[in-house]
């Protein structure tokens, strides 16, 4: 009956333990994904408040090609992404988008510095433009796209299309990218902490349930010792022991017990402990009953029938 209430708790001890397990990865898997949808959402927010800073005049201004390079217009939108994008440590470009009539997506201007091992001139065709990026030419709508792979690197970026506050047109569209490895340290690291508090929660439940497991085995091992010792004192009630000095008489070989009474050998032997006789007659009774010859002839008479017998 014990055993079985014990496999019971054990199975509900597994049990909670996979149950705690299984919360603790669902509740990971969520916090993770909280964490990266804020993420997008700050970075979006961001990239709003960048692109309602640049001046429509000024960008309508431009033409997409080498052209804008010393105009008052480029230069003064250039040093505004790129002071932008130095304030901002996580952003590694900050740029702004054309599409031509025929489809073909370009750069106006980008944030980085000319010379430099990234520098996008203006009027560069974007060939490997994805699906992503396309989708906010199309409609009009903000969007936070990545991992996206391409020449500059792997990256996770947010676009805002800029419309003609006149006409409602659009004129271009801005992108700030983060880095994705730079993207993931930052959900890991805002990620760590309530993580940590999960796991650890969940740790300490499994370690409560192994130690009542534990607790468990160890009562039942107690009470299973605790039965047999039971067992084994009421055992020892039922053995009579013979100890001590016995008075007994040196010609009849009676024995005295402490009430003074005289009494068979057999009789005080049965009475104080489980030993029961069977009677006989050894060789020198025997001859004192039945003389030397006859015990001598029963004697032969029963070897000879034995010896038949085999």
């Amino acid at each position: 009956m014990k055993k079985t209430m014990f496999k019971r708790k054990h199975i509900i001890t597994v049990a909670l333990f996979i149950a705690m397990v299984t919360l603790g990865s669902l509740s990971t898997w969520f916090i993770w994904n909280y964490t990266v949808r804020r993420l997008s959402e700050e970075a979006m927010e961001k990239a709003l408040l960048v692109a309602r800073s640049i001046n429509n005049k000024r960008l309508q201004n431009l033409q997409g090609n080498l052209n804008d390079l010393n105009t008052p217009d480029y230069v003064r939108i250039k040093e505004q992404l790129t002071q932008i994008r130095k304030a901002h440590k996580t952003c590694r470009f900050l740029y702004l988008m054309g599409r031509k009539s025929n489809g073909t997506v370009f750069f106006f201007i980008d944030s980085q510095l000319p010379g430099s091992k990234d520098y996008t001139p203006p009027g560069l065709i974007y060939n490997e433009v994805s699906e992503e990026y396309l989708y906010t030419f199309n409609t009009g709508k903000p969007r936070a796209v990545g991992p996206i792979e391409d020449r500059w690197g792997i990256l996770m970026t947010s676009l805002v299309p800029i419309y003609n506050q006149e006409t409602n047109n659009l004129i271009a569209v801005l992108g700030m990218d983060i880095d994705a490895k730079d993207w993931k340290n930052m959900a890991i690291v805002q990620c760590l902490l309530p993580v940590s508090l999960t796991m650890s929660i969940i740790f300490l439940t499994a370690l409560l349930l192994i130690i009542n497991r534990n607790r468990l085995i160890v009562k039942m091992h107690y009470d299973e010792m605790n039965e047999f010792n039971t067992e084994l004192q009421l055992a020892l009630k039922h053995v009579k022991k013979l100890q001590g000095l016995l008075p007994i008489c040196a010609s009849c070989k009676k024995i005295k017990d402490d009430k003074g009474y005289w009494n068979q050998i057999e009789s005080y032997i049965v009475e104080h402990s489980e030993i029961q006789f069977s009677h006989g007659l050894c060789e020198e009774c025997s001859e004192k009953l039945y003389g030397k010859e006859d015990w001598y002839k029963k004697l032969k008479r029963k070897e000879k029938a034995n010896h038949i017998i085999e």
